[in-house]
């Protein structure tokens, strides 16, 4: 028999909170203020839709919501249970929220991106549990990978040196005089100066 997971914990905390008379209370006033039933809305229609559209423009509405999730000491994804709770008086447990959730954006003519926004009880594990969503994202934004990913080079600071007297025209042998007298140790042979500077060369290439 499995144990029971984190987020069965954050639902059963919120299923107290709706018998919490403290909690119940805020809800009345809230209801009051927005001129919502007493029991809440019927489920969504047209007329519904609207009301919220504007809602979430009038100023207080937001700030009111982000007061009970603090008064309540309550993750800001507990919002996805909240709100259909303050509007209609239920919440369906398929509602049950993450605790990381992903944004991304293509701007015409930019780059894209991919967000990942976490909140004040996120875990490392949430995150492990959703990262298999997280990489199919990725290859849909960006494509598969094509290469293993690169290491940082152990010796940067003379290889970008080979790389930049290369690119200044210097010839392999001389290269080598210069990046001993330079770095010190053994004199580099022709071959692993053009090695070397083939590395650079494909890293600042890259896309």
């Amino acid at each position: 028999m499995s144990s029971l997971s984190e987020e069965d914990y954050s639902w059963q905390r919120f299923e107290l909170l709706l018998v919490t008379p403290t909690f119940q209370e805020k809800v009345r006033l809230f209801r009051k203020k927005w001129h919502i039933p007493e029991n809440g809305m019927e489920q969504k229609n047209d007329v519904v839709n609207q009301w919220i559209e504007s809602a979430q423009k009038r100023s207080g509405y937001p700030e009111d919501i982000e007061t009970m999730l603090r008064e309540f000491k309550l993750a800001l994804h507990y919002k996805s249970r909240l709100i259909p709770y303050l509007l209609f008086g239920k919440v369906s447990e398929n509602d049950k929220s993450s605790r990381v959730r992903m944004f991304s954006e293509s701007p015409e003519g930019g780059t894209n991106r991919l967000y990942l926004e976490i909140f004040r009880d996120t875990r490392l594990q949430d995150i492990q549990e959703k990262w298999l969503d997280i990489e199919l994202q990725q290859v849909m934004m960006f494509g598969r990978p094509e290469r293993k990913r690169e290491k940082a080079a152990k010796n940067f600071e003379r290889d970008k040196r080979i790389y930049e007297l290369k690119c200044l025209g210097k010839k392999s042998t001389e290269i080598g005089t210069i990046i001993k007298e330079e770095f010190g140790g053994r004199k580099l042979c022709y071959d692993e100066v053009n090695k070397i500077h083939s590395k650079m060369q494909k890293r600042a290439n890259m896309a």
